[in-house]
């Protein structure tokens, strides 16, 4: 069969293979010309950004696996876009000022297929080599139709496309038109801090298209042309052998995943936590006594440290005690590395995250820390059914713990309101937290067992981490949690 495939040679231009970062998307600050937009996330490129494939024309020609080709790109700027979709206008734009994109990008074809209808499927991967800049240039120039003035003006951003990204595109030969869909991912490695800011953590950035052909008011003569001494690619004249396409595409940069870093915690406080059958309460936000039955919802006390060193054995790396005093889960005491703990309780991991601190908290590099370990409970009174399995100081049940220091237990000393937008009812895990919200606290334990015990590290084997028989949460309706750098001890 004729291998007839037309715009599919074009297709990794803009398509995800496998990513190395998470989609952190870069918020932030762009300036020129003594302008600046805020709470950018997105770059809505025009539709009638241009795309040729070298070589891979004219339409309908075939291709083959093997077949390598250059792919190159250029588009000016529509408008900002914020976080939800808001478009945000930079003063000047299309009048006296342009933000320009270009690409080029090498490519290999390493798949074609046919359907019995005659559509062809082309797959492709992204070679080593693949580059791209970003311009601000306060003399707006650009003309599609000659493809000049998208490679010049001032460089705000450049990097690298990562290879091995494969992408696919479909032709449809009764109608000569070819679609695609398509995103891609790039490295960041050079950032202009008077264009864009924060600019310190942006690291990627991502692109999404649809790729189109024919290209209608896409079609251009030429790629790279600007003015004398500026730009970074050469000039490139449209060959006969080529193949022209239509490119509409946007893109968001990235920011390099915030990693949990080493910090403990002090303090403790109380709060509640539970919902009235009559919705009085609210599920999380703690209420403190105000009216009502107080059997609808937990009073609980809670405290103690993590990531600190007690210099006590057996449990060196903290301790924390749990005191459900009462409510619908009853009233106990769950203990974790504690003194009065079986030997095999401790706390086993500690992680930080949410980088900087609230005032007037503590200076600390986290707002966040999150740990988890092995507990005993005793002195249960008026179990529910989740409890009634528990053997005081017998079975040892896993459990987690959430803490956001955000200064001081609440806001003026009062708590938010159960509709107070500003703290989240599960607090902010993974998130940035609010500095305008109390401290927050979250303890999950789980089913318990008998413990069968690890001879050499002395560590139980058999935890349920997946059976959940207590959950409270809620911001703190006193006391004060601490989040603190370790110390050179506390490393040890």
């Amino acid at each position: 069969m004729k291998r007839k495939l037309l715009a599919i040679c074009t297709l990794g231009i803009f398509l995800l293979a496998s990513a190395a970062w998470a989609d952190d998307f870069w918020v932030g600050t762009v300036s020129g010309a003594g302008e600046s937009v805020d709470f950018v996330r997105t770059f809505d490129w025009a539709s009638s950004g241009s795309g040729v494939a070298e070589g891979m024309g004219p339409a309908g020609s075939p291709i083959f696996v093997g077949d390598e080709f250059i792919f190159r790109f250029q588009a000016f700027l529509v408008t900002f876009q914020g976080a939800e979709g808001e478009v945000i206008v930079f003063p000047g734009l299309h009048i006296g000022n342009e933000f320009t994109i270009v690409a080029e990008i090498p490519e290999v074809v390493i798949a074609v297929e046919f359907t019995e209808t005659g559509n062809a499927t082309a797959t492709f991967s992204t070679l080593p080599g693949g580059k791209f800049f970003v311009y601000f240039d306060p003399d707006r120039n650009v003309n599609v139709l000659n493809g000049y003035g998208f490679d010049d003006g001032v460089l705000i951003a450049s990097g690298s496309i990562k290879p091995n990204q494969i992408s696919t595109f479909t032709h449809i030969p009764t109608r000569n038109e070819g679609v695609g869909s398509t995103t891609l991912y790039g490295v960041v490695d050079y950032v202009n801090s008077d264009h864009l800011y924060p600019y310190d953590n942006l690291v990627g950035i991502r692109f999404e298209s649809t790729i189109n052909y024919p290209p209608g008011n896409s079609a251009t003569v030429s790629f790279f042309e600007g003015r004398m001494g500026e730009g970074s690619l050469e000039p490139y004249t449209i060959q006969a052998d080529d193949l022209l396409l239509k490119v509409d595409s946007s893109s968001a940069f990235l920011v390099k995943d915030e990693e949990a870093g080493p910090c403990r915690v002090t303090g403790g406080g109380h709060s509640t936590s539970g919902e009235a059958p009559d919705g009085e309460w609210d599920e999380t936000f703690a209420e403190v006594k105000a009216t009502g039955n107080p059997n609808w919802y937990n009073t609980y006390q809670f405290g103690g440290q993590a990531g600190a060193n007690t210099a006590m054995q057996p449990q060196p790396k903290g301790q924390w005690t749990h005191h459900q005093q009462k409510g619908p889960d009853g009233s106990f005491i769950f203990h974790a590395g504690t003194a009065s703990a079986p030997p095999g309780t401790e706390i086993t991991m500690i992680e930080c995250s949410d980088p900087g601190n609230c005032l007037p908290a503590r200076p600390a590099e986290f707002k966040q820390i999150d740990f988890n370990g092995v507990g005993t409970f005793r002195n249960i009174r008026n179990a529910p059914p989740s409890l009634a399995h528990v053997i005081p100081n017998q079975t040892y049940h896993y459990f987690e713990v959430h803490i956001e220091d955000l200064g001081e237990p609440g806001r003026s000393g009062k708590q938010p309101d159960a509709d107070d937008i500003l703290c989240p009812p599960e607090g902010s895990p993974g998130e940035i937290a609010n500095c305008e919200c109390p401290d927050f606290y979250r303890i999950t334990i789980y089913q318990g067992v008998i413990p069968e015990f690890d001879p050499a590290t002395g560590k139980v084997t058999n935890l349920n981490t997946e059976d959940v028989v207590y959950d409270v949460y809620g911001y703190l309706t006193g006391g004060n949690l601490q989040i603190h750098p370790p110390t050179g001890f506390d490393m040890q």
